[in-house]
């Protein structure tokens, strides 16, 4: 059910019941956090359980789907284990195109998949989708590929042109195909451009340059699972200090598109206006 991980140094052990969380942070009705343990149960799938950014236990319920189960290994659980290594993960994809690092950021449905799937169909070199992990060196922020599939919705595929062949099987829970982009092969790279996309009632792509602020703003609502930080108030802490940094370092666009503009559209709106 689960090959290699996506993060290197994890250990995953399926058991028969999970640890628990004892002096929970933060709770909800599907959290308990501590800075260093996540526990997550989810009806009708599986209790969670994940330590130090290195340890997870899984339990199933009987006949569980390994679909969904992996769904949340490589969502929620995913992102706790990089919080508790304190590796600041967007929920973003990115690629490198003409030697820059680019990252698009965007809420579930803004169209980040599809048009980093453009940008790599002309020539862009793949690094993640969904997940994006940053790294530092120094204070330069740096792209790490740590989750590298890319899926897309069918009326993606057929606007791309993508060769079916190139796609694999349908995935029931997001109904998306995944689509076997060749990957950058590089272990990181740095963070140059961030787009941050949004859809609106525009009747043409409106890209802007926020100032920093509201470019930090808007990079911290686009961490992965942000709520999960009340439980871990250092990892909290030293995300500021990793945001105003990625802020100093690279340059920030918002981009508002129309709700049905064609990938192609945007993606040539993007190249005019960023001088890509």
């Amino acid at each position: 059910m689960i090959h290699r991980f996506s993060l290197p140094g994890v250990t995953i052990r399926m058991v028969e019941e999970c640890r628990r969380v004892a002096s929970p942070f933060f709770v909800t009705d599907k959290w308990r956090i501590h800075p260093n343990a996540f526990e997550m149960e989810v009806n009708g799938v599986a209790h969670f359980y994940a330590r130090t950014g290195k340890e997870v236990e899984i339990c199933p319920v009987p006949f569980a789907e390994p679909e969904k189960i992996n769904l949340y290994l490589y969502g929620e659980v995913l992102a706790a284990l990089l919080h508790q290594r304190r590796v600041i993960n967007f929920h973003a994809s990115s690629f490198i195109f003409k030697d820059k690092g680019i990252m698009l950021l965007g809420d579930t449905g803004a169209g980040k998949s599809s048009l980093a799937a453009s940008f790599i169909l002309r020539g862009a070199r793949f690094l993640s989708d969904d997940l994006t992990a940053v790294l530092f060196d120094d204070e330069k922020p740096l792209l790490w590929p740590v989750y590298k599939t890319i899926k897309l919705r069918e009326e993606s595929i057929r606007q791309l042109g993508i060769d079916r062949r190139k796609t694999r099987k349908w995935d029931s829970l997001s109904g998306k195909f995944y689509f076997r982009a060749d990957h950058a092969g590089v272990d990181s790279f740095p963070l140059d451009l961030i787009l941050i996309i949004e859809t609106g009632e525009e009747s043409h792509p409106v890209i802007t340059s926020p100032g920093p602020t509201t470019s930090f703003s808007l990079l911290r609502s686009g961490i992965c699972s942000w709520e999960m930080l009340r439980g871990m108030p250092e990892t909290e802490e030293e995300y500021l200090h990793q945001l105003i940094a990625i802020v100093g370092h690279t340059k920030v666009f918002r981009v508002v598109r129309p709700h049905r503009i064609p990938i192609a559209e945007l993606h040539d709106a993007l190249l005019n206006a960023l001088d890509l």
